[in-house]
């Protein structure tokens, strides 16, 4: 029986337990204006772990991408300390250790943002992922995420989100849709 001094717990699984993925990228902005913001990564890396379903999901190899994105950020005030929230963008994902082919995907997130004060804020979204160049014409959707994010800003140039996602993918080798929870953690430093 779980239990401290008399309180009752439910035993649940360990949320961070199982690695999904890592990644870095190198994010270039052209701030257009108040309202519109364009973004560059010229490189970004990513390492996946494989999604585990049974036991042999734990014996697979993890695979490796190379992705390079252009994106356009918009936003509009709704209120004194809220936004909408859109972001579009197109990506080339070049996978290198699998027998994947590489992907040009369009993403677009929707998503409401409230900021607290200058060191807090919060988003609710949704974003929508689409393959441009599925062969089989059945993997188009690729993906959907509805989730939180919650930012914090220690110092002027450090930003750390953390926040919870909603994911229904459609796998690759398969049509049935999986779906997962998501804990994140993001570490952001921007370069003057």
């Amino acid at each position: 029986k779980n239990s401290i001094e008399g309180i009752n717990l439910i035993a649940y699984p360990n949320p961070f337990k199982e690695e999904l993925m890592n990644s870095i990228r190198f994010w270039t902005h052209y701030k257009y204006s108040s309202k519109v913001n364009f973004l560059f990564f010229p490189f970004a890396y990513f390492e996946h772990a494989a999604i585990i379903n049974d036991e042999r999901g734990r014996l697979k190899k993890k695979s490796y991408e190379i992705r390079y994105t252009l994106a356009a950020d918009y936003k509009e005030k709704l209120f004194t300390k809220t936004y909408f929230y859109n972001r579009f963008a197109l990506e080339y994902r070049d996978f290198k250790n699998n027998n994947n082919s590489n992907v040009i995907r369009l993403r677009n997130k929707i998503g409401l943002k409230h900021n607290f004060n200058k060191k807090w804020n919060v988003m609710v979204f949704d974003e929508l992922f689409l393959n441009l160049n599925s062969k089989d014409k059945k993997h188009i959707y690729d993906h959907n995420r509805i989730g939180i994010i919650g930012s914090y800003f220690p110092t002027e140039k450090i930003k750390i989100d953390f926040g919870y996602n909603y994911i229904q993918r459609l796998q690759k080798n398969n049509i049935e849709l999986l779906s997962e929870n998501n804990f994140m953690i993001m570490v952001y430093y921007t370069f003057k």
